[in-house]
This record gives C-alpha cells, sequence and structure tokens, in this order.
C-alpha cells in the first residue's frame, strides 16, 4: 500500500519541480525569454535582440547562440555568449520591406568545432551541431510603414534699412578761438 501512495507522489514533486524550473519545449530543452529593441520600425530600423537579465546561457565551458531572422539582414548569424551568459545581436530591417513581421528564434549550445568521431570506410562522421542547451521564445519585430512626412521649411528674404545719421546739438563740439602766431 505504501508503494502505491509513493508513485503519485513521487509524480506530483516531479510535475512541480518542472513547473517551477520553466517551462520546456517538446524536445525537453528548457526554453527562456530574450527581448528585442525596439519592437517596431520602418525600413532600415536596426534592431537588437538580446537575453533578458534572468535567463543567460550559462554552461560549463565557451557557449554562443544562433539566431534567425527570416527576412532581416543578416538572416542568421552565431553571437558568442560572455562569462555571465549574456548575449546581443543586431539585425536591420531591408529597405524595400514591406509591412511585415520578422520573427527571431535563437538558441544557446556549446561552442566549438566540427570534429569526427568516428571513421566509417574512409570516411571521416563529422560530429553533429551540438544539441541545444536553452531555446530562446521568438520574438517577432513589426515593420513599420515608412515615414513619408516631408517638412518643408521656408524663410522670407530680410531687409536691412540704414537711417542716414542725425546730428543734434550735443553731438557738435564748440568753436575754439585761435590767433595764428607768424614767424619769419
Amino acid at each position: 500500500m505504501r508503494r502505491l501512495l509513493f508513485i503519485p507522489i513521487a509524480f506530483a514533486l516531479l510535475a512541480a519541480t518542472t513547473t517551477i524550473a520553466g517551462a520546456a519545449n517538446p524536445a525537453g530543452t528548457p526554453t527562456s525569454s530574450m527581448t528585442l529593441d525596439p519592437t517596431s520600425g520602418p525600413p532600415g530600423t536596426e534592431f537588437t535582440v538580446s537575453n533578458v537579465e534572468e535567463d543567460v546561457c550559462v554552461t560549463k565551458g565557451p557557449t554562443e547562440v544562433d539566431l534567425t531572422a527570416p527576412g532581416a539582414e543578416p538572416e542568421a548569424q552565431t553571437v558568442p555568449a560572455d562569462l555571465d551568459g549574456n548575449w546581443e545581436a543586431t539585425f536591420t530591417v531591408p529597405e524595400d520591406t514591406e509591412v511585415d513581421e520578422i520573427t527571431v528564434n535563437a538558441e544557446c549550445h556549446f561552442a566549438g568545432e566540427l570534429q569526427p568521431t568516428g571513421v566509417q570506410g574512409v570516411r571521416a562522421i563529422p560530429q553533429q551541431t551540438p544539441p541545444a542547451i536553452v531555446v530562446y521564445d521568438p520574438v517577432t519585430f513589426t515593420v513599420t510603414q515608412p515615414d513619408t512626412t516631408t517638412t518643408t521649411t521656408t524663410t522670407e528674404p530680410t531687409t536691412t534699412t540704414t537711417e542716414p545719421d542725425t546730428l543734434d546739438e550735443s553731438d557738435v563740439a564748440e568753436g575754439v578761438v585761435a590767433q595764428p602766431t607768424l614767424t619769419g
């Protein structure tokens, strides 16, 4: 009887632990959040994607984040996570983009180069891309209409008129009477 009671309690604890630890995608990889700044703008806008403070890409060893943003420039890039697990990437909305949405996806995984894992006949079988440690929930950038407001500034020519100086009594010096001295 104790065993039958123990099994439901164990499943309840496992479910509670999974809920507290965070959601997981169907493959069992934890999901995290990332942020977008700005969240919308016209063609030509640069936007930055980064992890939110508590959702870092940290493990034992170097990690990097693969990002895809179909419709942005570049469409895909890999950025390193710093020692604290923080990362960011910048994308640009192409000038010829219509009003649309650009969805950004990201996965954190161990950094490293592909290495042979075995030999089959005479060719090496490359190691597969390391599995994701964290899969970030997608974020969406909204492409808006380009700003078509035209500002025209006109200035009117200015005319400067100068009045001739007029003299009044205070401007006139008093006369001095002098006697010339003639020398020989």
